[in-house]
């Protein structure tokens, strides 16, 4: 279990305590920081005994931190949580159960509370199906509800420190070669949107980049249908072109996937839909973090889901 963390110490603790209050007996918990000047190096410090171990430094990014923080490890199941995210209680015994149920699996895939800055969530993300087809489809699935044996990532080639962006997707697209995921039913932790985090920040990178693994996984994709081909690349591409339309993007580059999009679409009648999503999205002229996240409910009014309350006072965490 590894935690990759850099100038996060507002949430660095209670993502560390959602870890540590797991009371999983055999835990073996890393946390790689990147030299932070927040004070995060001192409460580390005082989390000592309760680690495996830390470092503070320079890592040379993410990916690179978290191989760091996997390499070694004698555990047969890893996984990472971002310092601004958490686990909610039950999920490492949850787990654990569901792989020991399904030997087969190369990991286990649950569900996930999406909140904002200050803890509120609003949305809760459940996952139905995570298959080699369906992350070509570029369905997403949360990355810090996904669990895998260290054994098929060792056998994928282990994450690459040198993706900056997408290096736990384009793993997981690489173990779905190799065996499948079980999605198993249940939040398992919450993820923070804040305009920190690499997902908000470098959006139109991550864009081209996923668009780019796209091609050339379906290059050598064996037993792909030229149509369904077409497809694959027509939502990789039209993907990062609504992420390019972020403020202050190079018009280049959106126009470079637009066109790939269209050059892709299935027909006619796609390329004129798709047309009009973009010129939807671009008249809003607001960025990707201000569409995703709703205004906060009144207190005293969450949905039936929990949306709307604070994770404190979400059903199965208070």
């Amino acid at each position: 279990m590894v935690t990759p963390s850099f100038n996060q110490v507002s949430y660095l603790e209670e993502t560390l305590r959602s870890v540590l209050l797991q009371g999983y007996p055999r835990l073996q918990y890393r946390v790689r920081d990147g030299g932070s000047t927040d004070g995060s190096a001192e409460l580390l410090q005082r989390y000592d005994d309760h680690l495996d171990n830390w470092t503070s430094g320079p890592d040379g990014g993410p990916a690179a931190a978290i191989a760091s923080g996997w390499e070694g490890a004698s555990g047969e199941i890893l996984a990472y949580l971002n310092s601004d995210d958490v686990y909610l209680p039950g999920t490492f015994a949850a787990v654990a159960q569901t792989l020991g149920e399904h030997p087969e699996a190369v990991g286990v895939c649950g569900w996930q509370l999406m909140m904002d800055a200050d803890g509120y969530v609003f949305r809760r993300k459940e996952v139905r199906e995570m298959s080699r087809r369906s992350l070509l489809e570029l369905h997403f699935v949360p990355q810090p509800s996904i669990f895998v044996r260290r054994d098929a990532v060792e056998r994928a080639g282990g994450i690459d420190p040198a993706q900056r962006t997408i290096f736990d997707f384009e793993l997981w697209l690489r173990m779905s070669r190799i065996g499948p995921f079980v999605v198993l039913p249940r939040v398992l932790s919450a993820t923070r949107w804040h305009g920190a985090t690499i997902t908000v920040n470098q959006l139109p990178t991550i864009g081209r980049n996923l668009a780019a693994l796209i091609d050339a996984t379906i290059a050598g994709e064996t037993g792909l249908e030229r149509g369904e081909a077409r497809r694959l690349r027509f939502r990789a591409h039209g993907l990062a072109t609504l992420y390019h339309l972020e403020p202050g993007q190079r018009r280049a580059r959106f126009l470079r996937h637009l066109l790939m999009a269209l050059r892709w679409a299935p027909g006619w009648r796609s390329r004129a839909r798709w047309l009009l999503k973009v010129a939807r999205h671009a008249s809003t002229g607001a960025s990707v973090l201000a569409r995703q996240i709703p205004p906060r409910r009144t207190p005293g009014s969450p949905s039936g889901d929990g949306v709307g309350l604070h994770l404190s006072q979400y059903p199965e965490v208070a």
